[in-house]
């Protein structure tokens, strides 16, 4: 290892070895969609893929890569879509962040020592092109994964689709805040949640939990209204689906819904972060009530009869949802199976 090279330079070393094979033969110019999922990735090197003129990536996709520093990555996006930014900038429209890759991260071949170092100096023996080949394999294996899944699970009642895993450990807050800067600019394959409560107070928060095409048990829709694919919903209030599109670099091309079967035009879609769903959303069946539906009472812990007492007496104010379950249905599912197994209620 030479020791005058910087810890930057030593882990991208193999992607920039990369790039300069192909800005050489005239090709990096032409890359609109990059996908690194899983390489040893830093904020410099996205830095230079979104800024450096070289490059004319739209779509960037960078889930579970190592290396790469959370809260230098959010000062390169805010930088790029600053107010004072150059016109005509950034050119990424599209990056693919918080999801999960379509292959298991160990099925994934390690870039740096899978390389077989030669002697001979043909065009496939050289670190760029066994990389390139690399990339080819992957995003054959990805695409492949994604036709065997569908619909996508951000437009079913899927729950949890995603969390800040330990690529985006930054603070919950900061990544809501940086999403909110980058609205109308560069789409993510997350969304900010859209419930009442941020209208109100003005705090962003990154939608985590897919309430799917119904969104309401009672109204069908929410007072933040469903969002629509094929429709007049702005495209950045939808995410990026997986796979990234591998022949097309365009925001709404991430976003097409193609499950087979299923319309591909005017799709509803809910999502809200957690706090705008706490007592509102059974984990159990997925069902959701909205707060025009559904007030919580704010008073006391009750005990399933007292729930009853109060769904009967109080209507709309009688609780529907107790310890993350439906009182009308999981919650007593699960005591009849805790009664009979020795479970939380035996």
């Amino acid at each position: 290892m030479d020791e005058a090279l910087s810890e930057d330079e030593f882990i991208t070393g193999p992607l920039r070895g990369n790039f300069s094979f192909l800005q050489r033969k005239g090709v990096l110019r032409d890359v609109h969609t990059l996908v690194l999922d899983g390489f040893p990735v830093t904020a410099d090197i996205i830095h230079e893929i979104i800024c450096d003129n070289s490059y004319n990536v739209r779509i960037l996709s960078i889930r579970r890569v190592k290396n790469l520093n959370s809260s230098k990555l959010m000062q390169v996006l805010k930088y790029a879509v600053r107010r004072d930014r150059p016109s005509g900038t950034p050119k990424l429209k599209g990056l693919y962040l918080f999801g999960d890759m379509e292959i298991p991260a160990q099925s994934v071949p390690n870039p740096a020592s899978d390389i077989t170092h030669s002697s001979g100096r043909g065009v496939t023996t050289s670190i760029g092109a066994q990389l390139g080949m690399q990339w080819n394999q992957r995003s054959q294996q990805a695409l492949s994964t994604a036709l065997r899944t569908s619909p996508d699970s951000w437009y079913e009642a899927s729950g949890q689709v995603i969390r800040l895993h330990a690529t985006v450990n930054a603070s919950a807050i900061e990544w809501a805040e940086t999403l909110r800067l980058c609205q109308s600019i560069i789409a993510f394959d997350a969304v900010l949640c859209r419930g009442p409560y941020h209208e109100k107070t003005g705090r962003p928060e990154i939608a985590t939990i897919a309430l799917g095409r119904t969104g309401c048990q009672v109204c069908h829709s929410a007072p933040e209204g469903l969002a629509r694919y094929g429709g007049e919903t702005t495209p950045y209030d939808l995410p990026l689906l997986s796979p990234p599109p591998l022949h097309s670099s365009r925001v709404t091309a991430a976003q097409r819904v193609s499950a087979h079967g299923v319309s591909t035009t005017d799709i509803p879609f809910l999502a809200r972060c957690e706090g705008c769903i706490s007592n509102r959303y059974c984990e159990g069946c997925k069902k959701f009530w909205c707060e025009n539906c559904y007030e919580i009472p704010q008073t006391g812990t009750y005990t399933y009869m007292q729930q009853l007492e109060n769904r009967e007496r109080k209507g709309l104010m009688g609780i529907k949802v107790h310890n993350g379950l439906c009182v009308e249905d999981c919650l007593v599912q699960e005591m009849l199976v805790g009664a009979g197994e020795g479970g939380m209620w035996g």
